[in-house]
C-alpha cells in the first residue's frame, strides 16, 4: 500500500549469487519457503519505501539474511554446504503500479 492506504501491485524478480555451486538445486527444492519469506518482507513495507534506493538496498540486505536463514535451516544436516552462502541479490524486475 501507499501512505494513503491505496493498494499497489508489485512484480519482482531477482537473481541470487552464491558461493555454493548447488544453489540452483537448493533454491528450486525449497522455492516455496523462499517465496514465503520474500512475500513477508515485501508485505511489511510501503510502496514509498520500496521506491527509494535506500528502501531497495535494505530489502536486498534483509532478503539475503532471510534466504540464508531458510537455506541454513534446510541444509543443516549437510556439512558440505557452507552456511550463509547467498552473497548477493540482483533485482532483474522491480515494478510497482
Amino acid at each position: 500500500t501507499d501512505s494513503r492506504g491505496k493498494e499497489k501491485l508489485m512484480k519482482l524478480s531477482f537473481s541470487i549469487k552464491s558461493t555454493e555451486p548447488t544453489i540452483a538445486v537448493i533454491v528450486e527444492t525449497y522455492k516455496a519457503e523462499i517465496v514465503d519469506v520474500v512475500i513477508s518482507q515485501i508485505s511489511a513495507r510501503s510502496s514509498e519505501e520500496l521506491l527509494t534506493v535506500g528502501g531497495k538496498n535494505l530489502l536486498k540486505d534483509e532478503l539475503i539474511q532471510d534466504i540464508n536463514n531458510v537455506i541454513n535451516e534446510v541444509t543443516a544436516s549437510d556439512s558440505k554446504i557452507a552456511r550463509n552462502n547467498v552473497k548477493t541479490i540482483l533485482f532483474t524486475t522491480f515494478v510497482i503500479k
